[in-house]
């Protein structure tokens, strides 16, 4: 046990290093809370799990060590330091002839930088006038006017049809009207086709549904393009030393805007409730489909150029644009929106800004 001084009350925490993260015990705080997050316990038993506002770490003589958000857990029946407090104070675990001893290297520190990152309240205005380029609801998507894709299968191989397996009436009741506006869309069409795969909706934590198929026998058939996903250390180590604030664009349903031809439309299609249907734009879980999205999108993109010095880096459907200052950012920033409404591959989930101090 060790006893450090938080909020200015010592306070008894058990070391465990098998915790990730500290946990405060109920009775010690008093104050707002995160949304509960699911937690699964050694005892395999899922509790609700919330998070404080950042605490002040202090010395015996008031100096500040440190902010940290403790995790809450109601029926915890001991205040614990896990593994996130052990790397933060430097703590060392020494077994010696006397006993465990516990020491850290930490340098107190007076003033400590806080980070925040905080949601503006309303959107500025300049995006609000991207009137055609914001996703309207979780079906939404667009369309990219490129060449569709048609796959390159194997040769002499044997049509794949396996039988949808049963549902639950919470499934089919989640798909149902998402696979009506798909259809509605133009995203999905009925068909008459030689293979066939199972599809199996996940709920979402929101409680919404994913559309799932399982391509992995289709996949099995195709011979894949050559990926051309930069490595994500590779892709961050691009980015200049000088270049400070960030935004971040997230593509909205981004495979679903890469149409595909009609011939190889028919590996996709899938049974429910009767009918046949296959996907007309290019669906998740297939082998290709994050090489040619980003294939198509790097293309697309070619033509766009910073006029304020920032840089922009692409990972599969998400855009990062690093920029030398906050004018650069929201000037390259708006730049490029403005660029992609007019290009019409449409939908995007938002933008955020970053400031990286």
């Amino acid at each position: 046990m060790i006893t450090p001084v938080l909020r200015g009350r010592p306070i008894a925490f058990m070391v465990d290093t098998g915790a990730t993260t500290s946990t405060l015990e109920a009775c010690h705080y008093t104050g707002p809370l995160s949304e509960s997050e699911p937690s699964t316990g050694i005892n395999g038993v899922s509790t609700p799990t919330y998070t404080t506002v950042p605490l002040p770490l202090t010395t015996d003589d008031g100096t500040t060590l440190l902010q940290h958000c403790f995790t809450l857990i109601k029926d915890c029946p001991v205040s614990l330091l896990g593994r996130d407090l052990l790397a933060l104070l430097q703590l060392s675990i020494y077994n010696t002839p006397d006993g465990i001893h516990i020491e850290s290297s930490v340098i107190p520190t007076l003033c400590r930088t806080r980070h925040f990152y905080l949601t503006p309240a309303t959107a500025p205005s300049e995006l609000k006038e991207l009137t055609s380029l914001w996703s309207q609801g979780p079906f939404d998507t667009g369309m990219i006017p490129c060449t569709p894709y048609k796959a390159r299968v194997h040769k002499n191989v044997d049509p794949v049809y396996q039988k949808q397996y049963p549902l639950s009436q919470e499934k089919i009741e989640g798909i149902r009207s998402m696979l009506q506006q798909f259809l509605t869309d133009g995203i999905l069409e009925e068909v008459v086709s030689p293979f066939s795969t199972p599809i199996n909706p996940v709920r979402k934590p929101d409680g919404s549904v994913r559309f799932v198929q399982d391509l992995r026998a289709i996949n099995s058939l195709i011979i894949p393009i050559a990926p051309i996903v930069p490595d994500v250390t590779t892709l961050l180590s691009s980015i200049p030393a000088t270049h400070s604030h960030f935004t971040v664009i997230d593509l909205k349903n981004a495979f679903f805007s890469i149409p595909v031809d009609p011939d190889t439309a028919l590996l996709f299609a899938f049974s429910f409730e009767g009918c046949q249907y296959t996907r007309k734009r290019l669906p998740q879980g297939y082998i290709d489909a994050p090489v040619v999205f980003a294939i198509v999108l790097q293309t697309t993109l070619k033509s766009w150029h910073p006029s304020q010095g920032s840089v922009l880096l692409q990972y599969a459907d998400d855009l990062l644009l690093c920029s030398p200052s906050g004018e650069a950012a929201k000037a390259d920033g708006l730049s490029l929106l403005q660029w992609l409404q007019n290009q019409k591959p449409k939908h995007y989930n938002g933008v955020k800004h970053r400031l990286n101090t």
